[in-house]
């Protein structure tokens, strides 16, 4: 919400500053005193329907500075704010208690024995059983990328909108294992270009919501993000979501907080999506480590030391002694039977380590629910035809064939038309239904078919069809093989429409009396 809109109307109570940012927090503590659980941070919402006040300027930037950090609060900050701005139950303008942890798994029990306490739940994340010893996966000697994808349930307080929260959703999960001394990725380079919108931590803790846009090579040259095939992948999935239909204009990555990160990771994005709900998660994008056991301390003292001062211990080795102070301000005395410093040269055949991991994780219902509202719109003609603009690659009929009337004289082109299609990979449908040819697309421009094919009596007299586009309503004209073969590279993806008006002309209509009159 801009600064200058908060000071035109604000709550009384001063909760409208809290409104933009309410339906992305991730918040997961519980508030005491309500009839029904709420999320401490949606309290804010309903109130935000009361009379307007005027805030000065000042107001305006101490709010949108908690709002940038809200999600990096932490409980007992998140109740000091709730009662320093007297935040409410909208409903009974009762006190709110104090903020509690809530666990998002479902407790469970396990065996026949009710009364045994709960010892299981069922998983949140994809993550360990993706690396569960599985057949398939133990049939691979080295599993260095992993793609599942299975229903998930967790104990979400608030289901509503629809798939944005819900207790039980399907997630994909890519497992990719990375060598913790080098991050590199192979083809990191095409897509070292790729400009994203980011909101980075340090942004976001300095109090503001202002978002950057750099390409993913800036982003990891300047450490923003972590390492290169972490930004490799941010990139691929900002790829993705554009192809599948997202506005590339309301989608942006936010980099997780401090306080928000989970204990194993190192970094972690979202990639957050505008609906009409606000900016909503849709991926997950974590590098973490895995746990290591650690050496015995002396030995881990000895071999951090650097070479000056393992040189420096040698000598003192050579008269007798020397002494090795630890992190935790004790001090060994080592004598030449206990250690042996001396330089080798060596052939390393193998290294053993223990992998990093990167975790991208996508809620396939947020995404499906994201480009419905996306791709959905009306024409300025006529508000009550609804367009879905799903690109081709989604689309689940990419081609309408339309005959002109159900006369008998177009059964065998649209029969030919159809086997051309089916073997081409491209699934089509016929609509030879008696209403008009305009309600017959029109009626599937709702349903998000990208491009339809008219027979007519110009496709039995000279074997010409028209190709119409969903969004433009543009038709041109062609052969059938010519019509055929550009519907296919449209819905492979090889050229656009802009290519399509390249290779087939104009239709103006008269095409059939022309053949007539010839």
């Amino acid at each position: 919400m801009a600064a200058s809109q908060v000071n035109k109307t604000a709550h009384p109570f001063d909760k409208t500053r809290f409104e933009a940012l309410l339906n992305r927090s991730s918040s997961t503590r519980r508030i005491r005193g309500l009839r029904r659980c709420r999320w401490a941070v949606r309290l804010w919402k309903k109130g935000a329907k009361a009379a307007p006040v005027k805030l000065d300027d000042a107001v305006v930037l101490h709010y949108e500075s908690i709002l940038a950090q809200l999600d990096n609060y932490t409980g007992p900050e998140l109740g000091e704010i709730c009662r320093k701005h007297d935040i409410r139950n909208p409903d009974t303008d009762n006190e709110v208690g104090e903020p509690q942890q809530f666990n998002l798994m479902f407790a469970s029990s396990i065996g026949p024995t009710v009364s045994i306490p709960a010892t299981s739940a069922p998983k949140p994340r994809r993550a360990t059983s993706s690396t569960s010893p599985t057949p398939r996966v133990q049939q691979w000697p080295h599993s260095l990328c992993l793609c599942t994808n299975r229903a998930r349930f967790r104990n979400e307080i608030s289901p509503r909108a629809g798939l944005l929260r819900v207790r039980e959703f399907t997630m994909a999960e890519i497992e990719h294992y990375v060598d913790p001394a080098d991050k590199s990725h192979p083809r990191f380079n095409e897509v070292r270009g790729q400009v994203l919108t980011l909101l980075d931590r340090k942004t976001q803790e300095l109090g503001s919501s202002q978002t950057k846009s750099l390409t993913v090579g800036e982003a990891v040259d300047t450490g923003i993000i972590a390492n290169e095939t972490l930004g490799y992948f941010v990139a691929r999935i900002y790829q993705f979501l554009v192809k599948i239909g997202v506005n590339p204009k309301r989608l942006r990555f936010r980099q997780h907080m401090g306080n928000e990160m989970a204990h194993y990771a190192t970094d972690c994005w979202d990639a957050e999506i505008e609906n009409a709900t606000g900016w909503t998660e849709m991926e997950q994008e974590g590098s973490g480590q895995t746990f290591k056991a650690d050496a015995a301390l002396l030995q881990k003292t000895v071999e951090s030391l650097p070479e000056l001062e393992l040189e420096r211990m040698k000598s003192e080795l050579l008269q007798g002694s020397t002494v090795v102070h630890t992190p935790d301000g004790r001090q060994f005395q080592l004598t030449p039977e206990i250690i042996t410093i001396e330089r080798k040269v060596f052939k390393q055949s193998i290294r053993e380590f223990i992998p990093n991991v990167i975790e991208p994780s996508f809620g396939l219902g947020r995404i499906l629910y994201t480009l419905l509202e996306h791709s959905f719109w009306a024409r300025e003609q006529d508000i009550e035809r609804g367009v879905l603009s799903l690109p081709p690659v989604v689309a689940p009929t990419k081609v309408l064939i339309v005959p002109l009337s159900a006369r008998d004289e177009f059964a065998p082109i649209v029969a030919e038309v159809s086997s051309k299609l089916r073997k081409a990979g491209v699934f089509s449908r016929v609509d030879d239904s008696n209403t008009s040819i305009g309600k017959r697309y029109a009626r599937n421009d709702e349903l998000g078919t990208p491009f339809g094919i008219t027979v007519d009596f110009a496709s039995v007299q000279n074997r010409t069809m028209t190709l119409r586009e969903r969004d433009t309503t543009d038709q041109r004209i062609g052969s059938i093989d010519e019509v055929i073969a550009v519907v296919t590279d449209l819905v492979n993806g090889t050229i656009d429409w802009n290519g399509a008006c390249e290779r087939l002309p104009a239709y103006d209509g008269v095409q059939a009396l022309r053949s007539r009159q010839e």
